[in-house]
């Protein structure tokens, strides 16, 4: 069985459902290649520098009749990421911090002040949920902003279970065949998310900075659905859930020194907690929570 479509990517992906925010920092922003580290960046109908289109290697792509071949596959991917990870290095923005909010359908790489160096826009493919290994993709998730997933592809799942490796292969054959420019993975303790990212260019006057709102009506909707654990899943399960939201919120960096920092880290904290707790506590504990994030919510 999948994870619910709310654990599978809205958690990490969505602050409201509406601004939706990753804010883990990666070590060089993009990771290496496809082969080497898992990581990617893409582009389906432009040709890259070279001779050789990997994308008119498929045949029938629109309608899944022929298998994808994984190493056409990852070739193409290989070649885009090359060519973000120089379009990066002549911005200078290969260390820099990067945002991502679906419901505007915006990506940055920003400077520590918060300056926009580069932008794309930008969808959700698919993500990918390593506490059960199940896939959901992004059009079948319906917690994410209208018109911020990729359409449905005729063909592919919209759920199942896999492993990293798998994930992988979902999410590069999606992006190829959703006409994706590039790949990049928003990984969290609890899940990694895929984005399909088009038109990166050079910030410009007109391109506003990425700003974080409220974190509140998401981290309602997080502990609603670990509330609603409690008796319906396996006890084992629900105190991973528990642990890898919680080091989610205490490791989130977009509310750091702004005004809830303190109290997400101690929310996260208490997640932590909980996940050894007795299971008497469990319940009570994440009822607390709940009113005193109804408090926020509502001042």
């Amino acid at each position: 069985m999948t994870e619910t479509v709310t654990e599978t990517v809205t958690e990490s992906v969505t602050e409201t459902v509406i601004e939706t925010v990753i804010e883990t920092e990666t070590e060089t922003v993009f990771e290496k290649s496809v082969t080497a580290s898992k990581t990617a960046a893409s582009s389906t109908r432009r040709r890259t520098s070279s001779s050789r289109d990997p994308v008119r290697e498929f045949v029938a792509m629109s309608d899944h009749e022929a298998p994808f071949d994984a190493q056409a596959l990852e070739a193409h991917w290989s070649a885009r990421q090359e060519l973000l990870a120089s379009m990066l290095r002549a911005h200078d923005a290969e260390k820099c911090d990067w945002r991502v909010d679906l419901g505007k359908g915006l990506f940055w790489w920003q400077r520590a002040d918060g300056t926009p160096v580069v932008v794309a826009s930008t969808r959700g493919i698919c993500s990918f949920a390593l506490s059960n290994r199940s896939f959901l993709m992004a059009w079948a998730n319906q917690s994410i902003p209208k018109g911020a997933a990729i359409p449905e592809i005729d063909g592919m799942p919209p759920a199942g279970n896999t492993d990293e490796a798998g994930a992988w292969a979902v999410a590069m054959e999606a992006g190829l065949r959703s006409g994706a420019h590039f790949l990049y993975r928003a990984p969290t303790p609890q899940m990694w998310i895929f984005l399909g990212l088009w038109d990166v260019r050079t910030a410009g006057p007109g391109d506003a900075p990425f700003e974080a709102g409220s974190p509140w009506p998401h981290a309602q909707h997080v502990v609603s659905t670990l509330r609603e654990g409690i008796g319906t899943r396996p006890d084992p399960e629900l105190r991973v859930l528990l642990r890898n939201y919680g080091q989610t919120f205490r490791e989130s960096r977009i509310h750091r020194g702004g005004p809830h920092e303190a109290a997400l880290t101690e929310l996260g904290d208490a997640l932590v907690a909980l996940a050894d707790a007795p299971p008497e506590s469990v319940g009570p504990e994440l009822d607390r929570w709940l009113a005193e994030i109804a408090r926020k919510n509502a001042s």
